[in-house]
């Protein structure tokens, strides 16, 4: 049997098992729970713990009231951007959730985002690589004023990114990108070519 090392600090790392560790010692009535923390701009980030599948309109209308414009970004830093009816999401896992309001919300989120997602790539792939650079210029020219070419370049690069990248993060930028450019653009330029079964 192992034996602690005084000399040392322990930490519980994994968060769920922190999460659940209640529950495994007073062995209740089994009910999954999940911790959700929150991030909004200019606001202290907010923890809390749901039951698994509540829904992720149901935690915010709690915590921020009925904001159609709200957009929020979920599962935070490499999720995609969802607002009103798209927010009808069980959660199923802990994660974290980003909120901005509408008026703090524009190209310069989706280009933070992009750079790190950008930052997290291993460069191997040609897709990831070279895609999420120019899926990022393209937002950079809509942030400053110039005409960024046709919204279809987008489309493009996103399929290439979803079906080429060797791993997850290009998927995530494919996605981000997509969800963005509906919500800049709308559901008639972009909603018929989304595709959220990835």
């Amino acid at each position: 049997m192992p034996r602690r090392d005084p000399s040392r600090s322990e930490f519980v790392v994994h968060i769920e098992t922190l999460a659940s560790l209640a529950l495994l010692l007073e062995a209740t009535s089994g009910i999954r729970t999940h911790l959700v923390t929150v991030l909004q701009h200019d606001s202290p980030r907010i923890t809390i713990e749901v039951e698994e599948g509540i829904g992720l309109k149901e935690i915010l209308s709690a915590l921020y009231g009925d904001d159609p414009s709200m957009v929020v970004q979920f599962p935070a830093q490499t999720g995609v951007f969802l607002k009103g009816g798209d927010l009808e999401i069980p959660i199923k896992a802990s994660c974290s959730v980003d909120v901005f309001p509408r008026d703090s919300f524009g190209p310069d989120v989706v280009i933070a985002r992009l750079r790190y997602i950008h930052a997290q790539s291993c460069g191997v792939c040609l897709f990831c690589r070279e895609g999420v650079y120019q899926m990022r210029g393209f937002f950079e020219d809509l942030l400053h004023g110039y005409s960024p070419g046709p919204v279809s370049i987008i489309k493009e690069i996103s399929l290439g990114l979803r079906e080429g990248s060797l791993c997850g993060i290009g998927r995530d930028a494919s996605a981000l990108g997509l969800s963005a450019l509906r919500l800049f653009f709308g559901e008639q330029e972009i909603g018929a070519h989304l595709d959220w079964g990835m």
